[in-house]
């Protein structure tokens, strides 16, 4: 997602003139400069037409990231910042990998703090982060640092019907719907279950083969369209106090002759039988045949 404060100027811009909002407008005129019919013809989007997704900003802050750490480590970061050791590395002392490269790289990258693209400031979350931001090895391994960048994450959903092309989010001919946002923190500051339920934010329902769900507003689906009103198919179930039909947790079993396929246990096909043993349809050894479907012998 593109920054929520999109006129701060980018920490990484070296002449702080650079905010998300002009960063997002060159990256989509780069794209569509740089979409012509050949691109197209071999599988490209054609972005003269159309907006690529927000990945954009993800990578241009992962650049940034790594040119604060890795400056800072070689003593170039133009705000004077050092590994939490003070050690000033040579750029073969970088290429050696050794353990307090490692570590200092490590502490680096978990306190990391800066305006970018997708994030305004851009950090990890980590719920147990000391004041100074020197996050050693059991601080980064403990239940409250993740890998994650810290704030809202927000669920897309591949959708087969939508328009080639349109990865617009709040679309709805989008190949790449929103269907909700989670706020973490939100979530681990709460002390109910309401407060928990604040933590997610749906903007669509969340759709299966079989079946869909829409978690908020009481599960309120206003047409009712989204829903199973009398059973759901096998392999679902409904949601309690629900009428919306989701997958199980579980795979089921099938019984003899028949095989998982998707969520679903479907017959053998003729000339293959169902081992029990394998839990799959295998084909029948040479020699050996059949012309039914849902045997567990050729």
């Amino acid at each position: 997602m593109w920054a929520p404060r999109p006129t701060l100027p980018i920490d990484c811009d070296r002449d702080a003139s650079l905010d998300s909002r002009t960063f997002m407008d060159t990256y989509l005129m780069r794209a569509r400069a740089l979409t012509d019919d050949d691109v197209v013809a071999r599988g490209g989007q054609d972005y003269r037409v159309s907006s690529p997704q927000d990945a954009g900003a993800q990578a241009a802050d992962g650049v940034c990231l790594f040119a604060q750490v890795f400056s800072a480590m070689l003593g170039l970061h133009p705000q004077g910042r050092q590994p939490f050791s003070g050690r000033t590395y040579a750029f073969d002392d970088l290429k050696s990998r050794s353990m307090d490269v490692y570590e200092d790289m490590n502490r680096l990258l978990q306190g990391a703090s800066f305006n970018g693209v997708s994030g305004s400031p851009f950090r990890f979350a980590c719920s147990n982060m000391p004041p100074d931001g020197n996050c050693n090895s059991s601080c980064r391994n403990s239940d409250g640092c993740t890998g994650d960048a810290d704030g809202p994450t927000i669920i897309f959903q591949s959708r087969q019907n939508g328009t080639e092309g349109n990865s617009d989010p709040a679309s709805a001919a989008s190949e790449y719907p929103r269907v909700l946002t989670y706020d973490r923190s939100v979530d681990m500051a709460a002390t109910d279950e309401v407060g928990r339920a604040a933590s997610i934010s749906w903007v669509a329902p969340l759709r299966f083969p079989w079946g869909a769900y829409l978690g908020d507003r009481a599960h309120a689906d206003p047409d009712g369209s989204f829903r199973k009103k009398d059973r759901c198919q096998a392999g679902y179930h409904f949601v309690e106090d629900t009428s919306y039909c989701v997958p199980d947790d579980i795979f089921p079993e099938c019984p003899p002759g028949k095989a998982l396929h998707g969520h679903f246990c479907k017959a053998c096909a003729p000339s293959t039988y169902h081992s029990e043993s394998e839990s799959q349809c295998l084909a029948c050894p040479p020699g050996r045949s059949q012309t039914l479907e849902g045997k567990t012998m050729c």
